[in-house]
């Protein structure tokens, strides 16, 4: 399989991920604030539980992109340091050339 393919169904699988991460987390402290609610005649336990379950589910969401990209940025960083690099050679032989020419 080819590497372009395989990040293609990576990006699939961290999405497919994502959606299932917060609709659990979301579904289930709903339904935490439903039965709550419904056990102890309140109206107060659901949106709580609602705003927990929705923070959990962004939490675990940053978790996994996260995981996922921190390669990509590795190798970025590794890059970046390999130009600033090959900036300071070039910069140091043209100061080398101004200098023999005067």
């Amino acid at each position: 399989m080819k590497k372009e393919n395989r990040e293609v169904f990576q990006a699939f699988g961290l999405l497919t991920q994502i959606g299932i991460t917060l609709l659990t987390t979301v579904f289930l402290s709903i339904f935490i604030g439903y039965k709550m609610d419904e056990k102890f005649g309140t109206s107060f336990w659901f949106p709580i539980w609602l705003i927990l379950g929705l923070l959990a589910g962004i939490q675990n969401i940053y978790g996994l992109v996260k995981r996922f990209y921190i390669k990509d940025k590795e190798k970025e960083d590794k890059e970046l340091e390999y130009f600033e690099n090959l900036k300071c050679k070039v910069s140091a032989k043209d100061e080398g050339k101004s200098d023999k020419k005067q």
